[in-house]
């Protein structure tokens, strides 16, 4: 209301426009819902893959402030500043703002309503970043304990694995938001003005939210083989101590003695349980979704402009 009513109502009387304001105005207030519900989502997702992880050498406290307080506002900062170095740079397109709307206007939105919609990115992308780089890294760099009884399959990595479909969904969902508002001129008629730089700056964007997905699923997958091979040699080598003949043979020449038995029971067991364990936090659903995630942007971005509504 600040924005869309109050400002735009004093630019409409004092600078004396024919219409009140442009439709496409009505796109930043939703946009602004939309990136506090995905933040709140993924801070639900992020929340929920610390509460799942496995062993105890991280701190859940100290995971939970990685997306908040300094990081976020770091992040805040860093795009406001980049904004205004924008806006720096490109005197016609301010004048032309400055002649629509007015200086006393202009001067309000710069200074206090766009820095408003920037904290709300601020913390998608603090919350991407601990999800997609900050998370994964930690987990692979303390070689956290993983859990080969999770029912799961994913050795209590499964929370992680969503966290990061969701990270990368979200993602792609502000990649969609930029492609839509660069061809909209093209959904309402008009001329599509998408250049080729806009294209090369997609697919580089394209490129990196795939490479955001896919380097922290094979850190982890460094991880889950790593400690999944170790674990199954310590149970070999804990099975072929059972070998009464002092050969350490293993399953199945092994012989044992009568009272070992259970123990050998219950030894094939985890041996069985930790080999059916998967190596990736992911599996073909995730798959599915990710490549459902990454398709949107790029059906706006090349299929709309050529195909004008």
């Amino acid at each position: 209301m600040y924005d869309s009513g109050l400002l735009s109502a004093i630019s409409y009387v004092l600078v004396g426009r024919e219409r009140f304001e442009s439709p496409f105005q009505l796109v930043l207030p939703v946009a602004l819902v939309v990136a506090v519900l995905l933040a709140r989502f993924l801070r639900r997702r992020y929340d929920g893959a610390i509460r799942g992880l496995p062993g105890d050498e991280l701190s859940a406290a100290d995971l939970r402030s990685v997306p908040a307080g300094r990081s976020r506002l770091a992040v805040w900062l860093g795009i406001t500043l980049v904004w205004y170095v924008q806006l720096a740079l490109s005197p016609a397109e301010v004048a032309d703002f400055v002649a629509a709307h007015g200086t006393l206007v202009v001067a309000a939105k710069y200074l206090t309503v766009s820095p408003l919609y920037y904290l709300a990115v601020a913390d998608v992308v603090a919350l991407v970043v601990a999800s997609l780089v900050v998370l994964p890294w930690r987990l692979y760099n303390t070689r956290l304990t993983l859990d080969f009884s999770d029912v799961t399959g994913f050795a209590g990595l499964y929370g992680t694995g969503r966290l990061l479909l969701a990270a990368t969904a979200v993602y792609y969902v502000g990649l969609t938001a930029w492609s839509a508002f660069l061809v909209a001129p093209n959904i309402v008629g008009t001329a599509s003005d998408v250049s080729g730089a806009d294209t090369v700056v997609f697919a580089a964007l394209w490129l990196a939210g795939l490479l955001l997905y896919l380097a922290p699923t094979f850190l982890l997958h460094r991880h889950m083989a790593r400690e999944k091979a170790r674990l199954i040699r310590a149970i070999d080598a804990e099975i072929r101590e059972l070998d009464p003949d002092g050969e350490r043979k293993g399953v199945p020449y092994l012989t044992p003695n009568r009272e070992d038995i259970p123990t050998l029971q219950q030894k094939y067991i985890e041996l069985q349980q930790v080999r059916t364990a998967r190596e990736y936090p992911a599996d073909v659903t995730t798959a599915g979704e990710l490549a459902a995630a990454t398709l949107v942007p790029v059906l706006l971005q090349w299929g709309l402009r050529v195909v004008p509504l």
